[in-house]
């Protein structure tokens, strides 16, 4: 009794002063009335600010609030603690609000961005937070047309202006009957529009790339109608207008004006996408076949996905969107279940793409659900997750289709193979021929084949010849001009009559056979393929050709003879008239030929016209034309080619047969050679005539003193070659004026061992229109107008100065040859030139080597002498270049303080086969020996000049043998081209100046 009583009075106690805490609270607010307010001053330049933070919200049941009343409401207000405003699925509106402030002294324009495009109604208020007036309202939302938004964004954006030193309250009413997510950030315009412009970049990157894996899938279906593509091309589709709704892209580009479609757009793609989806996995994974319940289950789940995107039309899109993602989840679960049933309990290789995939697929797609839901917070994992299974997704079920494709296209080719070898028609006569007999089809590939025709291709057996040459369309004719011509034959009259080409053995061999054919059709396939017999008539063919040959060369030295040279004449001079291209023939003629037959005989004037021929060769190109018209007497046609590079060719061939030495039973004779050019064009008229104007010019050369070259010209024509040469000269000033000159380098090997460090020869080149030019076309002009010691200087100093830019190639470096001309070396002050570029550049003296000819040397003994030992002195090396082809060599050797010798090329090239050519450098090389001199071999082109160097103990060797010229320091002009063209190079034969 007595605790009932305390009960009973402790309760009359306990109710006033329930009432009285009631009282309390109700005079308390429930919720802060803000959030702080947000600074514009605190806004970055480069992002933007999520307003999560500075807002708080509540939830509108009645939908019965306007914007002054909730901007001076202080109860119901509740905080937001993730970075975003995400509240799931729900169906009131919601309201916010938070306090901006302009702390600054300007006016400030910023946008109000909300990254999320599926709202349906976006209603934005702002109040002066002082007095409290309306200052701005703005409304937007995908029920509204694209058009009315204030910004036309994808997703929603709103500009706000803010009065210097201005407080402002923002009221914004927010309304979705998708997932209610509003990241809301304030931005400044420049760093929203370059973030929306990154954004934009990955999505449309991401939707074009599905999109083009789509219209691939389709051009698949159409090509092979294999229903697979179809579905999986459809389910692309589907995807991709659901990355453009969930981006804002669809509605701001697809249907604008059609708020209604957009609603339920995400519904239609993703249910649409679904469906696909299912009756991909169903024709891939072959259902029908290997599980027929399980088969009837995906049917099912594709007619769940597409009533699923009919209900967006019929259904609340609320409920619509919950039953899309019902199926979102259903369908890549179950297709992840069947596949790895069928992967780990079946062995199907298929199907370990799609598990793979699925996985992915299903914890992204989890995650994304989850953000939309609420349960996760909104974040970058959130929002891309979907993305990210996608491409997952995309990628492995495409290389998933061409592993099938790739498989599938193997087992045809066995399987035809296979087919091939069983055919047995007509065994015992297809076996037994000496003729090899065939069928091919309309592609050119063998189908059967009998043991002749095996033996004819080079192959083992007829199996082996259908095997290897399954695959090779062109081993019957072996041109492609010939195929065409032959497949013209068989369309025009149905069958080949001693049809003769050329064909190709399994090894590449060449040779001839004569076919005849006609076209069947094949009994199996009722196709019609092409059956018929080949005789292999090589040794006919060759026969023929040694007729021809014979009758078109001259036996002597092998080359065209005059009625050979005469047809090409023709043929030139048509194409000349037809084509506008201009060609050049060079008319030949020895010097001193006769001098050689009279005192040697007839024997050693034939041995000299096969060397002049063989040094000629070298000079031509595999379109030209070399011909000994009779005697003495050659002719050389340079197809397209201008007569200005004939002409340097000419010269060059000049220079040649004049440094070359003839020997004979001890004799040693010195031949020239006199050259006409004349040019083949347009107006070039008869044959007779072109002839005719070839031989004046040659014999102009020789009246002139032979050993010339004279170009043909009505007018004169040396007074022509003294107008090129001038001109030459005006393109080499302004080469060195606009550094179009280019060095090229040799290497210098050592001939035993290796070398530390690099040596080379320093070359010079010279650009023109595109065009590379070597020194023998512009050097001769260059010494004869007094260039050539300003050349020189060019030269020097570029090479000086690019070793200072090149610090870790100096230190490479062992040495540096560079040529001094005859006019250089007589010049006074060029001593005092070089001493200030080492000066000047910071150059070790010791690493260059300074080459000087021998002419040179004997041009100005003492000016030679003196340059040499004021660059000696501080450190410079010499080497005398083209050493034996002067008269007194070994003369100048002694008196010239050098520490190389190189010995001249028309020694070395011939030095093989001529014994005498040996013993000259054997001798030049132990002379050179006994004075402590290096001894280099220039012109080294061939394995068996260096084999004979070795025994010579020669230092160093110097040719396209050992290094192909390439180039070391480009001229600033062709740097900056270089991108844009190619350069041509004119260089006709491998030479090293």
């Amino acid at each position: 009794m007595y605790l009932r009583a305390c009960f009973f009075r402790g309760f009359r106690i306990a109710r006033p002063c329930a009432m009285l805490l009631a009282l309390i609270a109700l005079a308390l607010p429930t919720s802060p009335a803000f959030g702080d307010a947000l600074l514009v001053s605190h806004l970055p330049e480069d992002r933007g600010l999520s307003l999560a933070p500075y807002l708080i919200y509540q939830t509108d049941d009645h939908r019965m609030l306007t914007p002054d009343q909730v901007r001076d409401m202080n109860r119901g207000w509740q905080n937001h603690s993730s970075e975003h405003l995400n509240l799931g699925f729900i169906k009131d509106s919601v309201w916010v609000r938070f306090q901006l402030a302009n702390n600054s002294k300007t006016t400030r324009d910023l946008y109000l961005d909300i990254d999320y495009a599926l709202l349906d109604d976006v209603q934005l208020s702002m109040y002066n937070a002082d007095t409290g007036k309306l200052v701005k309202t703005m409304q937007a939302g995908d029920q509204w047309g694209f058009n009315e938004r204030p910004i036309l964004f994808p997703n929603f954006v709103f500009p706000i202006s803010m009065a210097p030193g201005q407080d402002y309250v923002v009221v914004m009413k927010i309304r979705s009957t998708s997932s209610m997510q509003a990241p809301i950030s304030l931005w400044h315009p420049d760093a929203l529009a370059t973030n929306k412009y990154s954004e934009a970049l990955f999505f449309g990157g991401l939707i074009g790339m599905i999109a083009i894996m789509a219209l691939y899938n389709l051009f698949l279906w159409v090509s092979i109608r294999e229903h697979a593509y179809l579905f999986y091309a459809i389910c692309l589709i589907g995807y991709s207008f659901i990355e453009a709704i969930l981006t804002g892209v669809a509605y701001s580009y697809f249907w604008p004006d059609s708020p209604g479609w957009n609603h339920i757009s995400l519904v239609v793609s993703g249910g649409s996408a679904l469906a696909a989806l299912a009756l991909f996995t169903h024709r891939f994974l072959r259902l029908q076949e290997r599980a027929p319940a399980l088969g009837k289950l995906f049917y099912l789940y594709s007619a769940l996905c597409l009533l699923t995107a009919a209900s967006g039309f019929a259904l609340p899109y609320q409920v619509a969107i919950h039953l899309a993602i019902a199926v979102l989840v259903l369908v890549p679960l179950s297709t992840y279940a069947a596949s790895l049933y069928f992967w780990l309990k079946k062995g199907l290789k298929d199907a370990r793409y799609f598990v793979t995939a699925f996985t992915l697929f299903t914890v992204f797609t989890m995650v994304f659900i989850l953000g939309k839901t609420g349960v996760l917070p909104r974040n970058w994992l959130t929002e891309y997750s979907i993305h990210f299974g996608a491409i997952s997704v995309v990628a492995l079920l495409s290389f998933a289709l061409a592993d099938r494709i790739n498989r599938e296209k193997t087992a045809r080719e066995e399987a035809q193979k296979e087919a091939i070898a069983h055919l047995e028609r007509y065994r015992v006569i297809h076996d037994e021929s000496l003729e090899g007999r065939f069928c091919v089809d309309r592609v050119g590939r063998f189908l059967s084949a009998n043991p002749a025709l095996a033996r004819i291709f080079g192959a083992e057996s007829p199996e082996d010849l259908l095997h290897r040459g399954a695959n090779n369309l062109k081993l019957i004719p072996a041109r492609r001009k010939k195929w065409e011509e032959g497949l013209d034959l068989v369309n025009r009259e149905g069958k080949l009559q001693g049809f003769e080409c050329e064909a190709r053995r399994l090894n590449g061999e060449l040779f001839w056979v004569s076919i005849h054919g006609r076209v069947v059709k094949d009994p199996d396939t009722n196709r019609p393929v092409f059956e018929g017999s080949l005789v292999d008539i090589t040794e006919k063919k060759s026969s023929e050709r040694q007729l021809n040959y014979l009758a078109n060369h001259d036996p002597l030295t092998g080359l065209v003879n005059r009625l050979g040279f005469e047809k090409r004449l023709e043929t030139a001079i048509e194409s000349a008239k037809t084509t506008r291209r201009s060609h050049a023939l060079l008319m030949m003629d020895l010097d001193q030929f006769k001098i050689v037959n009279d005192t040697c005989g007839h024997g050693a004037g034939d041995q000299l016209l096969k060397q002049i021929s063989a040094l000629f060769r070298k000079y031509v190109r595999a379109t030209d034309s070399l011909a000994r018209l009779g005697g003495d007497e050659f002719a050389l046609l340079l197809e397209k080619t201008a007569v200005e590079n004939a002409t340097t060719l000419a010269q060059r061939l000049r220079r040649d047969v004049g440094d070359y030495r003839f020997t004979w039973q001890g004799k040693v004779f010195s031949v020239g050679i006199s050259i006409g050019v004349v040019s083949i064009n347009e107006e070039t008229g008869t044959l007779a005539e072109l002839v005719s104007l070839a031989d004046t010019a040659c014999y102009a050369a020789k009246d002139g003193g032979r050993n010339q070259v004279v170009v043909h010209d009505e007018n004169r024509g040396d007074i022509a070659q003294r107008q090129t040469e001038m001109e030459t000269v005006t393109v080499i000033r302004e080469a060195i004026r606009n550094d179009n000159l280019i060095l090229f380098h040799q290497k210098v090997s050592p001939i035993r061992g290796s070398q530390e460090g690099v040596r080379y020869e320093v070359l010079v080149r010279m650009q023109k229109d595109g065009r590379l030019i070597l020194p023998g076309a512009f050097l001769p002009a260059a010494e004869r107008y007094n260039m050539i010691l300003e050349l020189d200087r060019w030269v020097i100093q570029t090479y000086l100065r690019w070793l200072s830019e090149h610090p870790q190639h100096l230190q490479q470096l062992t040495q540096a040859n560079i040529n001094l001309s005859a006019q250089s070396v007589g010049s006074a002050d060029l001593g005092p030139f070089i001493i200030e570029a080492f000066n000047r550049y910071g150059i070790p003296a010791h690493k260059i080597c300074f080459e000087i000819t021998e002419s040179a040397a004997v041009a100005s003994v003492n000016e030679t002498q003196n340059l040499i030992t004021t660059l000696r002195a501080i450190g410079c090396r010499f080497a005398l270049d083209d050493f034996g082809s002067g008269f007194a060599s070994y003369g100048h050797l002694k008196n010239l303080p050098v520490h190389c010798l190189k010995i001249d090329g028309c020694f070395i090239r011939e030095m093989a086969t001529d014994e005498v050519d040996y013993q000259m450098v054997r001798a030049m090389t132990e002379v050179a020996h006994a004075m402590g001199l290096e001894v280099v071999a220039e012109y080294v082109e061939n394995a068996s000049i260096m084999a004979r160097l070795i025994e010579l103990n020669v230092d160093y060797v110097q040719g396209w043998h050992t290094h192909e010229p390439t180039l070391l320091v480009d001229s600033p002009s062709r740097s900056q081209a270089k991108k844009r063209t190619d350069v041509t190079s004119i260089e006709l034969t491998p030479r090293t100046v």
